[in-house]
C-alpha cells in the first residue's frame, strides 16, 4: 500500500497526528489473515511483524529494499517467515547487506528466478468479481 505506519506496530500508541493517509498499524489491527504488507508513503524505514502479519516499509529513493520470507509447509500454511531491509546505499550490490541477518543481496536475490518469475501469466479471474463486489458496495452505501 502506498500509506504508512502511523503507530508503533508493536503497543499501537500513535507515532504522529492521523493525517489519514497512513493505516498500516490500523489495516493490520483490523483485517486478519493478511499475510504481509509493504508501505511508503512517509519515507521512513521499519520491518517486523505486527498482528501476525509481516511489514517493511523500505525508505527514500531506493536506500533499501524490503524482503518478506516465507516458509510454508506441504498444506500452504506459513511454517516460518522474517521481513527484513537491504541496505543499498553501498554502489556494489554484491556488498549490500540485509541489515537483520548479514545476508548478502545477492544471496536473497535470485535475478534469473525472479525473471522467469516475471515471464509467469497473471491469474486474473477473479478480477471481474473483485469489481463486481466493489460496485456493489458503492451502491450499497
Amino acid at each position: 500500500m502506498h500509506g504508512g505506519i502511523e503507530r508503533d506496530m508493536h503497543d499501537g500508541h500513535p507515532t504522529q497526528y492521523d493525517t489519514g493517509e497512513d493505516q498500516a498499524y490500523r489495516i493490520l489491527d483490523s483485517i486478519h489473515g493478511i499475510d504481509g504488507m509493504i508501505c511508503g508513503h512517509q519515507h521512513r524505514t521499519a520491518y517486523g511483524e505486527s498482528h501476525g502479519a509481516l511489514y517493511v516499509q523500505p525508505g527514500y529513493q531506493g536506500e533499501f529494499v524490503g524482503a518478506m520470507r516465507f516458509e510454508l509447509d506441504a498444506d500452504h500454511s506459513i511454517r516460518s517467515q522474517s521481513a527484513s531491509l537491504f541496505d543499498t546505499t553501498a554502489l556494489n550490490p554484491e556488498h549490500a547487506l540485509d541489515v537483520q541477518s548479514g545476508l548478502a543481496l545477492r544471496e536473497a536475490f535470485n535475478l534469473l528466478r525472479y525473471r522467469r518469475w516475471l515471464e509467469e501469466p497473471v491469474d486474473i479471474s477473479y478480477f471481474a468479481q473483485c469489481i463486481m463486489c466493489t460496485a456493489c458496495a458503492a451502491q450499497a452505501a
